[in-house]
């Protein structure tokens, strides 16, 4: 039996035949708890590398018709892959990432849940934001999912930086990296327009997210977002519901079809039966009260 212990070796092993360079495991935290095993693999180069976790690899492997040995292969076969399909932007050195006046170019806020990640905000650089936490990443060029470095209290010392510059840095690269769309585009343009457009039509849906939908909840950071509600808007206030890490859903809290119990008890419902763990934002509906310009938590 090849237990996950014997897995993670075999393909640590694996990379470094394959490319010469120095391959590890380690564990990495990710949002709201979750803890991965991710390999990453360090040549002469680079000295950045994308982290693949194997963790879901191993589910392939166990549930896999193949033998032991081909499966391994097979596996392999799919981490070779993902590895070179996600290298790094070549010359890119992690360097870089040491100094402030390079760093603060790609430096961008997060929203994550204050209590769902309450190891990982003890390492991290962060702001409240009513009941959610700002945190902020550096792009290194990966790609948008894996291709970050979270700012940590040890990084900002180094930079001689305080929080509220890596704030104000951060808002000024994403000022122009939001979008609202309409819910009936969205779904037309998955196709399913057909199928709730009346509904959402009824609702007024918007959905908030930066342009390349990752980790787009934090758009709602930028001030210009409020003003373009308040002009689309001929209501009084506004739901923003947090559908995921990802972007948030607006719409006009004078529908009488809708009560707040109501939404919490479906976004309680789409945490536990839709999202993935690391997606989830919150568990309830936040309003903004238009005429005081003020979000509720």
């Amino acid at each position: 039996m090849v237990t996950y212990d014997d897995f993670k070796e075999f393909m640590r092993i694996k990379a470094e035949e394959e490319t010469g360079g120095r391959a590890k495991v380690s564990r990495v935290r990710k949002l709201n708890g979750v803890v991965l095993d991710g390999l990453t693999i360090m040549t002469t180069d680079s000295n950045i590398s994308p982290t693949i976790y194997l963790n879901e690899f191993y589910d392939d492997f166990k549930n896999a018709p193949e033998s032991d040995e081909e499966a391994l292969e097979i596996i392999w076969n799919s981490i070779r892959a993902y590895y070179y399909r996600h290298l790094p932007i070549k010359g890119l050195d992690v360097n870089d990432f040491m100094s402030w006046d390079l760093a603060k170019n790609k430096l961008v806020p997060r929203l994550i849940n204050t209590k769902k990640n309450v190891e990982l905000l003890e390492d991290a650089i962060s702001i409240d934001f009513y009941d959610l936490s700002i945190i902020f990443v550096v792009k290194v060029g990966i790609d948008e999912m894996n291709g970050t470095i979270m700012v940590k209290k040890e990084h900002a010392d180094v930079w001689n930086v305080s929080t509220e510059e890596l704030y104000e840095a951060a808002l000024e690269n994403i000022v122009d990296d939001w979008k609202i769309t309409p819910m009936t585009d969205m779904l037309n343009e998955l196709g399913l327009g057909g199928i709730v457009n009346d509904e959402a039509e009824n609702l007024n849906i918007y959905v908030l997210s930066n342009k390349d939908g990752v980790y787009g909840s934090s758009a709602i950071l930028n001030k210009d977002v409020f003003e373009s509600i308040k002009k689309m808007c001929n209501c009084s206030k506004i739901y923003i519901i947090p559908a995921s890490v990802h972007e948030l859903l607006l719409i006009p809290a004078d529908n009488q079809i809708l009560t707040v119990e109501y939404i919490n008890m479906m976004i309680r419902e789409v945490n536990m039966t839709t999202l993935g763990v690391t997606e989830i934002l919150s568990d309830h509906v936040y309003v903004y009260d238009i005429s005081k310009n003020k979000l509720v938590a």
